[in-house]
């Protein structure tokens, strides 16, 4: 295969504006040869820009044998049947996270990837900003001793919550608010950072006053991970700022930052390579302090630049025959997470994974 064949099903925000121009940049490997969604409107503009073949469903879309592969961006209650359906049709698939909402769809999907050698991606664009890639190598190499204890926070403002037609705020088709839509990239990233969750302990409110709106929109709770270190966690879609993340990575020989809303989002503190000897402060302490890699950031563009390199690492596991770095497990594994968070809030105590 020379070049891979995409259909792209739901033409909404992320469908449009963030996965669709990955696809635009690399002609050569792809290209997006049919669409569907609801809103004939999308379809058309999709249509416009590159050709493809407009459906009125996705079961038409995956009965066209040009498509390849399928990136499904539809409401979180319609990911696990479609993908289903998607592998089912000989098809590989990326599907923006959460992966689905229910464990079992999840195990049948990996399984179906499996037995037919399809490939089988979430599209958790947080693996792919460079600012996390550093802090994981840097992680990695020992630049701040043994992990112990992180932080992280996800947020800012979100779609109107007094919108009776918006889906996120609908329990069915969601599956749950700021946790299930925000919070997943969070434990996301804590797995792939700390390792294994051991437990975990949520709090969640619904701070916004919407009459019609049946999710939280703020959440904040605590990780014990499998290997001893410690987590926290806030999500929150109420906030009047930027929307932004936070990761804050603690060791015992220094610390990792990383802060979206700032131009030089990486910051390092570290005591690695000074003197073990207590009585010798300078050479332990003295001219340690904050360094800021270098690493190229655009505040207000970064949500979709990764989204664009997401999809086409997707495009380079299919032409190279590679396994994506977040595979259905991974999508699974998060979806976990926020499911146990909402049981442990539903229960008002720390509940096992």
């Amino acid at each position: 295969m020379d070049r891979v064949n995409v259909g792209l099903i739901g033409a909404g925000i992320m469908g449009t504006y963030g996965h669709f121009p990955g696809y635009m940049e690399i002609p050569n490997k792809a290209k997006v040869v049919a669409v569907c969604d609801k809103n004939p409107k999308a379809v058309e503009n999709i249509v416009e820009k590159s050709g493809a073949k407009g459906y009125a469903s996705y079961q038409e879309l995956l009965d066209d044998p040009l498509v390849d592969a399928v990136d499904i961006c539809l409401p979180h209650n319609l990911h696990g049947p479609v993908v289903l359906a998607a592998l089912r049709a000989g098809k590989n698939v990326i599907v923006e996270k959460p992966f689905t909402l229910d464990l079992e769809q999840a195990d049948q999907a990996i399984d179906e990837a499996k037995n037919k050698g399809l490939k089988l991606m979430v599209a958790e664009n947080m693996r792919f900003i460079k600012a996390y890639d550093v802090a994981k190598r840097l992680l990695d190499s020992g630049t701040i001793g043994n992990l112990c204890y992180v932080r992280a926070y996800t947020g800012g403002p979100n779609e109107d919550s007094s919108d009776p037609s918006n889906w996120r705020i609908r329990v069915a088709e969601a599956g749950g608010g700021t946790i299930m839509d925000d919070g997943i990239h969070c434990f996301y990233l804590f797995r792939w950072f700390v390792g294994e969750v051991k437990s975990v302990y949520a709090v969640t409110t619904k701070f916004g006053k919407s009459a019609v709106s049946e999710v939280e929109d703020n959440a904040v709770g605590t990780l014990r991970f499998e290997n001893g270190a410690l987590g926290i966690f806030g999500f929150s879609t109420t906030t009047a700022s930027p929307w932004t993340e936070e990761l804050q990575l603690f060791g015992t020989k220094g610390s990792i930052f990383v802060d979206f809303l700032a131009s030089n989002p990486l910051r390092v503190f570290s005591s690695v390579r000074r003197s073990d000897n207590h009585a010798d402060w300078w050479s332990r302490y003295g001219d340690v302090s904050w360094e800021y890699p270098f690493v190229e950031h655009s505040t207000s563009e970064w949500v979709t630049s990764s989204m664009r390199k997401e999809v086409q690492h997707f495009v380079d596991c299919i032409l190279k025959n590679k396994q994506p770095l977040v595979t259905g497990e991974d999508g699974k594994k998060a979806v976990q997470l926020c499911l146990k968070a909402y049981e442990s809030a539903r229960l008002g105590r720390e509940v096992p994974l």
